[in-house]
């Protein structure tokens, strides 16, 4: 586990090592393409507390979303090969409800690293709101 926002979001919370931070939730509302609204939980754990993704983290929970979206793509800026900065990126852009932009982020997250298993999952339900 590398530290970054929302690592373990498809993770249960009894997955996420002991040598982590607690555990945080970070809760937001998604409109289904049938028009419904659900709750959507994502779960974070870090080893550090000032990484970008740590400070994002902090910032959707401060309700500072338009903050957090700039410090992940200064991060991903930085470190472009990095594929959990456009995965934080995706679920920023998932929370602000751009899912186009959120699609483009978890493409690349797929793309830098294919064996993660959280990635796919993640990547279905972008398109199925993306309308791709």
């Amino acid at each position: 586990m590398n530290g970054h926002l929302f690592r373990a979001a498809l993770v249960s919370a009894a997955a996420i090592s002991a040598a982590c931070s607690p555990i945080e939730t970070v809760s937001y509302p998604v409109r289904e393409p049938n028009g419904t609204t659900v709750n959507v939980d994502k779960y974070f754990s870090s080893l550090t507390t000032d990484d970008p993704g740590d400070r994002a983290f902090k910032q959707i929970q401060a309700g500072r979303t338009d903050d957090a979206l700039a410090t992940m793509k200064a991060a991903a800026a930085a470190s472009p090969t990095d594929a959990s900065f456009h995965y934080d990126l995706a679920i920023i852009y998932e929370i602000k409800a751009s899912w186009p932009e959120a699609l483009v982020e978890i493409r690349e997250a797929r793309k830098l690293s294919p064996t993660n298993t959280s990635y796919p999952d993640e990547e279905a339900f972008i398109a199925r709101h993306a309308g791709k």
